[in-house]
């Protein structure tokens, strides 16, 4: 790992970059529009209109969000609530929270150009209603009342863009038959990737906030039957100046055994660490399961410890043939984070590399199958 102590923050992370890009390459189309229409003298040919907009849009919080996907059967909800989003609709499961407010912030900026002015026109931009993806903005009582608290919704093409093609779609706003070109591209946002969770889920076994932000992972346990089966510590390390390679590195890592503290290769501690709060999950599972399914605390408890004091219990429940809810086929295991409210289950392979034993880090040449790991990931 490299010396910028890759555990302490997972905000500037490609991802988040490639979001920021999106919403740029939005407002940088929409401000395109805006110049082309300011070429024409005298009135405007068409007009540039906001693709969300109403009174209650303007006077109150956005508080939920929805998503009506072509080809899914059912809706999206997410909810912000407590500081954070959540998918409604999937177990209020945690989700990537930076990049849902950068995909409101260009819903919100977009503008569109008029192109036709009647029902009649929608087929030609993939505007019918069985072919296009619907979004609405919902205030704070998106869950309690019968029409979801919509504050402002807006219909957009879903067609997929053609090699060589601009970035552009098709939008017809809440209540109107005119049809809108604009620079904001929902299939670019909600599926970048494919995936078997709802846009925006962050299918990781630890979501954010945790750690919070500007802290580190500096302690991790591991216990089965009541006994610790690995402790790891994370210490300051004062660098020499004519330090160099590991030696360099302002932290170390220890393996703490009947309270004795044996130094490892920090490296690998490191990379185990971070892989911590990157490590996926393949499925969900109703966490008022929780109890039944990991009675006792479950098969072993993983308990990570921030720098600021806070905590987060990982409980490592029972081995399962495939995802409960159908997203995956494959082998694996539950694990209950309580905290977040997720009862999540991790691929089989994961068993080893979540929970390792004491050897894996004081072997004479010892493997780092989670820097490994971590690499793979960021190539993607």
């Amino acid at each position: 790992m490299t010396k910028t102590e890759p555990n302490k923050s997972r905000r500037a992370s490609p991802t988040a970059r490639a979001w920021l890009g999106l919403a740029l390459a939005a407002a940088s189309l929409t401000g395109g529009l805006f110049a082309l229409s300011a070429r024409h003298s005298g009135p405007p040919k068409a007009a540039i209109l906001p693709l969300l907009s109403g009174e209650r849009l303007a006077a109150e919080p956005v508080a939920g969000l929805s998503l009506q996907i072509p080809g899914d059967p059912n809706p999206h909800y997410y909810l912000r609530t407590k500081g954070r989003w959540v998918c409604a609709s999937t177990y209020k499961v945690s989700c990537n929270g930076a990049a849902l407010e950068a995909f409101l912030a260009a819903l919100l900026a977009a503008r569109g150009m008029e192109r036709a002015a009647t029902k009649a026109d929608w087929a030609n931009f993939g505007l019918e209603e069985a072919a296009s993806v619907h979004i609405a903005l919902h205030g704070r009582a998106l869950l309690e009342r019968e029409d979801r608290d919509v504050l402002a919704s807006a219909a957009f093409s879903w067609h997929e863009l053609e090699a060589g093609e601009s970035a552009h779609a098709f939008a017809r706003r809440q209540g109107e038959e005119r049809s809108l070109e604009t620079g904001f591209v929902p299939r670019a946002w909600l599926r970048p990737v494919e995936s078997s969770f709802p846009p925006f889920v962050d299918a990781r076994l630890v979501p954010q906030p945790f750690p919070p932000q500007a802290e580190h992972v500096e302690k991790v346990l591991i216990a089965a039957g009541g006994q610790t089966s690995l402790e790891l510590v994370r210490t300051p390390h004062e660098v020499a100046p004519e330090a160099s390679g590991v030696d360099a590195l302002p932290f170390a890592w220890n393996l703490v055994e009947q309270g004795i503290l044996q130094a490892i290769d920090p490296r690998l501690g490191e990379a185990y660490a971070t892989f911590l709060l990157r490590a996926p999950f393949v499925g969900l599972d109703d966490p008022r399961k929780a109890s039944t399914l990991l009675e006792g605390g479950g098969r072993a408890q993983l308990t990570l410890f921030a720098s600021g004091g806070s905590t987060l219990v990982l409980a490592i429940g029972a081995k399962v043939g495939r995802a409960p809810d159908g997203s995956s086929d494959a082998a694996g295991f539950y694990v209950w984070n309580e905290g977040a409210g997720l009862l999540a289950v991790a691929e089989a392979q994961m068993e080893p590399m979540l929970l390792p034993r004491p050897a894996d880090f004081t072997a004479e040449k010892p493997k780092n199958p989670w820097d490994e790991w971590l690499r793979a990931e960021l190539a993607k």
